[in-house]
């Protein structure tokens, strides 16, 4: 009970302040103390000062009115601002006291939680869950010894001096502790370009999309999709020792709303602390496209994870809006993208960098897509870029017709079906096959057709069979 007589002793320590009286009361609570005789001394000194008397130890002792007793008597009370051997310690006190009562605490929630578990008034799954709560409960606040608002003066905000470890990829494009979103339509490879920045960050050199990865960090992907297979295909080129840099969960559900998962997420950063927590997919957290859905995710996945400046960057991939495909679809570029992540604006908001992938055809076999960045809160980004996915790496594409994706020609009165003879046309006197892509791109600059009308009247050439299909090449009949 020393360090509970040594709290109170600072109290009465501080008696030359009255403001200091009041800075150390309002930061004790009874239900600190297990000594019942200083609970009793916590609440009557409050009491006191609450009704505007000053306090020393004199005027305790009238206040008590021959009530000393309750309270271990007129020694004991005068001995308590000699327990403490300097009024510098009280924060130390503080911090053991609550440590103590967070104990106690779980102790106690223990005896509750088997005495029902006794009587059958819960199940297995109902115990783990309430248990693992309560558990999360007490290291929640064992982690939070600061207050929950911190002022920094105007002066301090100038000589503030960004850590430069705490950039991972570019100048603040991806940043330790900030969270960042990966979106994009399906199939598009955002799940793949998580993986990338994830082995970028194993090198701690070269480059990650153009943007220069300044150090090495340590990535833990959680996901709910790829299975050990896909893995083992995806990655069976990546060298060994990048195992010490990027860690994989196993396809499971993202089931931040547990406290279990939450715990389980918790423990494995303390068995391999990493730098970036990688969710993908975030529509296997956020199952409900609300504001307070989306709000509610994402407190419950900071709960997980540590605070303060061991706190991980959260990248989330995510999915765009739902959009009419075909020749009705037109790219968009820079902040237009961000309105078009799937849900809340939350998710958009509340992360500093988004980065959008968009096709460059609506061919499912054209692996091309656009990497743009929709918002970047810290630094400025590079233009938007070309690349083609291929073997689960992005190549960059040089000399991209940006003006031309961004504008694709409408169709007018020129943009008819191609009959037998315009077939004919196209071939004759030219190679005997090309590819689907460069007769889609002739197509499209003789027809002034969209994308897509290109590509859907070579299929129904091929099937009506006008055009000949071998080996990625397409040719007239006549030259088959």
């Amino acid at each position: 009970m020393g360090i509970e007589r040594a709290a109170l002793g600072c109290v009465l320590l501080a008696t030359e302040s009255q403001a200091e009286v009041d800075a150390l009361l309002l930061q004790l609570r009874p239900n600190l103390f297990y000594d019942l005789r200083h609970r009793g001394i916590c609440t009557e000194l409050t009491r006191m000062r609450m009704e505007g008397h000053a306090l020393d130890l004199v005027t305790f002792h009238s206040w008590l009115k021959g009530r000393e007793a309750e309270f271990g008597g007129m020694a004991y009370l005068a001995d308590l601002p000699n327990a403490p051997p300097s009024l510098q310690m009280f924060s130390e006190y503080l911090k053991q006291l609550k440590a103590l009562a967070r104990r106690r605490w779980a102790l106690a929630e223990s005896v509750r939680l088997a005495e029902r578990a006794r009587n059958g008034d819960l199940d297995l799954a109902d115990l783990r869950a309430e248990f693992s709560e309560a558990l999360e409960k007490v290291e929640g606040d064992s982690r939070r010894e600061t207050s929950l608002i911190e002022t920094v003066t105007l002066a301090e905000i100038q000589a503030y001096v960004e850590d430069p470890s705490n950039f991972l990829v570019g100048d603040g494009i991806i940043t330790r502790g900030e969270p960042m979103v990966i979106g994009g339509w399906p199939g598009l490879g955002k799940s793949t370009l998580l993986n990338t920045l994830a082995f970028a960050g194993a090198r701690g050199r070269g480059t990650w999309q153009g943007y220069e990865v300044k150090r090495r960090f340590r990535t833990y992907i959680l996901q709910s999709e790829a299975g050990m297979g896909r893995f083992s295909k995806e990655f069976k080129d990546i060298p060994k020792e990048a195992g010490d840099w990027v860690r994989f969960s196993k396809k499971c559900s993202l089931s931040f709303g547990r406290p279990e998962f939450r715990q389980t997420l918790r423990r494995e950063w303390e068995r391999w602390p990493f730098d970036v927590l990688g969710i993908d997919h975030w529509a296997d957290v956020a199952r409900e496209e609300g504001q307070a859905d989306y709000l509610t995710a994402l407190e419950n996945i900071y709960a997980a994870l540590p605070s303060g400046d061991a706190q991980p960057t959260l990248a989330v991939v995510a999915h765009l809006r739902k959009q009419r495909g075909g020749e009705f679809w037109r790219p968009k570029s820079g902040r237009q993208l961000l309105d078009e992540l799937s849900g809340s604006f939350v998710i958009g908001a509340k992360a500093r960098t988004v980065f959008v992938l968009q096709p460059v055809t609506m061919e499912l076999s054209d692996t091309r897509i656009v990497f743009d960045c929709a918002k970047c809160s810290n630094a400025i980004p590079h233009d938007r870029s070309a690349w083609d996915r291929c073997a689960g790496e992005f190549q960059p594409l040089d000399h991209f017709d940006f003006e031309a994706w961004l504008n694709p020609p409408e169709e007018g009165a020129r943009a008819h079906k191609p009959k037998r003879e315009d077939w004919e046309a196209i071939f004759s006197g030219g190679p005997a096959g090309m590819t689907k892509k460069t007769l889609a791109d002739r197509l499209m600059q003789d027809r002034h057709c969209a994308t897509a009308s290109a590509y859907r009247w070579i299929d129904e050439a091929v099937k009506a069979g006008l055009l000949y299909e071998s080996a990625d090449i397409i040719a007239w009949k006549g030259q088959a």
